[in-house]
Formats: C-alpha cells, sequence, structure tokens
C-alpha cells in the first residue's frame, strides 16, 4: 500500500478523520527495521477519546435483540453517525443488579476513537438515544476515556 493511501485508509479504518497535517512521529515502533511504512503516525494535535458503548442484548421482556435487529441499527444509526470507522465486539456481559442477583446476557461492545468536540459528543449521545428508543428496557453503558498521544500504525 502506498503511503499516501496508507495515510488516507488506516485513519479512516481505525475509526478517525484523515487530517491533511498530520505528519511522522519521530520514533520507530520497537523492532522496525526503519523503513518509512513501519514507523507510527502522528494524531493531530487535538485531543482523543475513546467511546465505548456497551449495549446489552436483552430487552426488558427477557427476549433477546436478534442479530438482524442489531446489525440494522448499526447500519442505520451508529455507522452514519460515525462513518470514519469503529470497532464491534461480541461479548458476554454480566452485572449485579440491585436484587444482588448476578444477571448475563450477550452484549455488543461498539469502540470509537474520535476527536474531542461537542459534535462528536452529541453524536454518542444521539446513538444512545436511538438505542434506547428502539430497544425500550435493554441496558446500555457508555464509558469515556482520553486518549494520550494516538500512534496508528500501517503494514
Amino acid at each position: 500500500m502506498s503511503q499516501r493511501v496508507a495515510r488516507v485508509a488506516l485513519p479512516l479504518l481505525l475509526g478517525l478523520a484523515w487530517v491533511p497535517e498530520m505528519g511522522r512521529a519521530d520514533s520507530q515502533a520497537p523492532g522496525s527495521t526503519g523503513s518509512s511504512a513501519s514507523r507510527p503516525t502522528a494524531a493531530p494535535t487535538r485531543g482523543w477519546h475513546k467511546s465505548e458503548l456497551y449495549f446489552g442484548a436483552r430487552l426488558a421482556n427477557g427476549t433477546l435483540i436478534s442479530p438482524v435487529a442489531w446489525e440494522a441499527f448499526l447500519a442505520e444509526v451508529i455507522t452514519p453517525a460515525f462513518p470514519d470507522g469503529l470497532t464491534v465486539v461480541q461479548a458476554n456481559g454480566q452485572m449485579r443488579g440491585g436484587d444482588g442477583v448476578i444477571r448475563r446476557q450477550p452484549t455488543w461492545v461498539v469502540v470509537i476513537l474520535r476527536p474531542v468536540g461537542p459534535l462528536e459528543d452529541q453524536r454518542i449521545q444521539a446513538v444512545i438515544s436511538s438505542f434506547r428508543g428502539r430497544f425500550q428496557g435493554a441496558e446500555l453503558m457508555h464509558v469515556e476515556s482520553p486518549v494520550a498521544q494516538p500512534q496508528f500504525f500501517g503494514n
């Protein structure tokens, strides 16, 4: 993959907007041979957050959200809100309820590395609101973590 294509495609695959002033980091990845393709790409100088959304698959009535319904939600709501990329992981979640009983359920974890800003915050909130409206009673958890100096590695 050419360096120009890698500089555009890799951030898009990782859920980041391409920024023309994105430069190369001065350091090399451990064990690298020194070629520019193996050096990390420096992130833009603005702040970044990692947004994690944990979508429980069990509705309040006990039925599970179908894979077809989840894929539709992903395609219709999450992907348009974050078209530059995200990661979806299928997991098995568990939590202790107020009654002390541990509840287990299939869970989809969506991870988005995104710039800090009010527009991105609004997009996260819109995804949360849409999920709660579409899948009433399904559990959802949102976690935000600041990301210090992300680095992106190409082939």
